[in-house]
C-alpha cells in the first residue's frame, strides 16, 4: 500500500467536468488498494465529509488571501494560483507528518499553470494534461471575430510557453506527466520532462461498462447523427452544419445539436441559411443523463472542434458503440483507433467540408460498417476504465499495484 496524496482544486462525484475528475481519482485510487490524502478547495471539502471510502483523508485548503484584490474573470486564475500556493505548505505538513509516497496533481490541468508542488521533497506525477494543441490556421473563417484571440493564444503556446517558470519547473521536477496528445507531448518534453504518459483526460464511467443498447434499424442510405458540445467558435458547429448540407441529397441525413453557449442566438441563422431546417433539431442544453439515451438513438458522433485536448463526448459516444465522425487532431488523432468511425483530415474549409461529407455518406450507405466501427469504438472505450487508468499510470510514476485485478479492462 503506498501514501498517494491527490491534489485536486476541484473534486466531487455527480459534478461532471473537473470535479468528477478529480474524484474519479480519489475514488479508484482508494480503490486500488492505497492510501490517499486529497486537497481540495473547503467548499468541495465540506461537501465530501462523511462520504470518502474508507482510506480516504479530505483536506480543506483555502486559498491566499491576496486573491481577494482581483475583480472579474481574472479572480477566477488568482484564486486558483493562491490556492495553489497556499497547498505547499499544507502538503508538507502531510509529508512530514507522514512520508507521501507520491503526490499526483489533477486538476486543474494546467500546462501553463504547472504546479508549485513539486518543491515538496516527494514523487511527482502530474496530469494527465492538454494544453499543447493549437487550432488549425486554415480554418480561421469558423472563428470569425475570435482568430485574433486564438491566434495570440498559438503564438503563446508555441514561443512563450517554452519560457514559462512554473511549467518549466514543475516538468522538470516531475517523475511522471501524463499528456492527452501528441501535441502536448512534445511541448512538455522540450520544457524538460522525461517520463510522459499519454492518456485520457477522462475514463470511462461505471454506467457505461454494461453492453449499450444496439443502435435503431434503419434502411441503408439514412442516418441520424449528433453532434454534442458548447456553442462556441473553437467547436466549429457551422463546419458540422456545413457538412450534413453537403451530405443532403446523397443521403438522408439529420442532425441533433446538443448545446448552448456564446454564440447559440446565432444557431438557428445557421440552419436556416443552409436550408436544412428539415435536417436539424437543435435541443439547446440538456441534463446529462439525456446525453446516453440520445447516443443510443443515433447512428454515429460528428464531433467539429477545431481544438481539443480530447473531448469526453467522444468517449461517451464510442462507450455506447457509436462510431465517430471527427477531424484527425489533437486528442481524436492520438487516441482513436482506426476504424472506431472516419477520421477526416483537416484541411482547407472546402476540401474538410467534403471529406466529412463523404464520411457521413459512406456511413449511411453502409449499415454493417458503422456496426463495426462501433465494435471498434467500443473497446477502446472499454480499454478507459478507471481501474486500468489508475493503475497505468501508478507504475509509470514506479508505485506497484496493491492488486492485480485493478489492471482489468486495460487493453492499452
Amino acid at each position: 500500500m503506498a501514501r498517494i496524496l491527490v491534489s485536486a482544486y476541484a473534486c466531487g462525484p455527480g459534478l461532471g467536468s473537473e470535479a468528477e475528475g478529480g474524484w474519479s481519482w480519489v475514488r479508484w485510487t482508494a480503490d486500488a488498494g492505497h492510501e490517499v490524502v486529497v486537497v481540495t478547495q473547503p467548499a468541495f471539502a465540506d461537501a465530501l465529509d462523511g462520504e470518502t471510502p474508507p482510506g480516504v483523508e479530505v483536506v480543506g485548503v483555502p486559498p491566499e488571501p491576496w486573491a481577494t484584490a482581483f475583480r472579474g474573470h481574472p479572480r477566477v486564475y488568482a484564486d486558483y494560483l493562491a490556492w495553489q500556493q497556499a497547498c505547499v505548505p499544507v502538503v508538507r505538513a502531510l509529508h512530514a507528518r507522514r512520508p507521501l509516497d507520491l503526490i499526483h496533481h489533477v486538476s486543474w490541468g494546467s500546462l501553463i499553470w504547472g504546479t508549485p508542488l513539486w518543491q515538496v521533497d516527494a514523487p511527482l506525477a502530474f496530469g494527465p494534461i492538454g494544453g499543447g494543441q493549437v487550432a488549425p490556421a486554415a480554418l480561421r473563417d469558423y472563428f470569425g471575430d475570435a482568430w485574433a484571440k486564438e491566434r495570440l493564444r498559438t503564438a503563446l503556446v508555441q514561443h512563450a510557453l517554452p519560457h514559462n517558470p512554473r511549467a518549466r519547473a514543475t516538468l522538470a521536477h516531475a517523475r511522471l506527466v501524463a499528456v492527452t496528445n501528441d501535441a502536448t507531448e512534445s511541448i512538455v518534453r522540450r520544457l524538460g520532462a522525461t517520463t510522459v504518459l499519454q492518456m485520457l483526460d477522462s475514463g470511462l464511467p461505471e454506467a457505461d461498462e454494461a453492453d449499450p443498447a444496439p443502435p435503431p434499424t434503419r434502411p441503408a442510405g439514412r442516418i441520424e447523427l449528433v453532434w454534442i458540445g458548447r456553442i462556441l467558435a473553437l467547436k466549429a458547429l457551422p463546419l458540422a452544419l456545413e457538412a450534413v448540407a453537403a451530405a443532403v441529397g446523397r443521403a438522408d441525413v439529420h442532425l441533433t445539436v446538443v448545446g448552448d453557449g456564446d454564440l447559440g442566438p446565432s444557431v438557428d441563422g445557421w440552419i436556416a441559411d443552409l436550408g436544412l431546417t428539415e435536417h436539424v433539431t437543435w435541443l439547446g442544453q440538456v441534463p446529462h443523463q439525456r446525453i446516453r439515451p440520445l447516443l443510443r438513438d443515433s447512428d454515429a458522433l460528428l464531433f467539429t472542434s477545431l481544438r481539443e485536448s480530447f473531448g469526453s463526448q467522444v468517449l461517451e459516444a464510442a462507450a455506447q458503440a457509436r462510431p465517430v465522425i471527427a477531424l484527425d487532431l489533437h486528442g481524436v488523432a492520438t487516441h482513436v483507433p482506426d476504424g472506431a468511425g472516419r477520421r477526416v483530415p483537416a484541411g482547407d474549409r472546402r476540401s474538410t467540408v467534403a471529406g466529412l461529407a463523404d464520411a457521413i455518406v459512406d456511413l449511411a450507405h453502409d449499415p454493417a460498417a458503422r456496426l463495426a466501427a462501433g465494435a471498434v469504438a467500443r473497446d477502446f472505450a472499454l480499454a478507459q476504465r478507471w481501474p486500468a487508468r489508475v493503475a497505468r499510470l501508478h507504475r509509470a510514476a514506479g508505485i506497484a499495484p496493491v492488486r492485480p485485478d485493478t489492471d482489468r479492462g486495460e487493453h492499452r
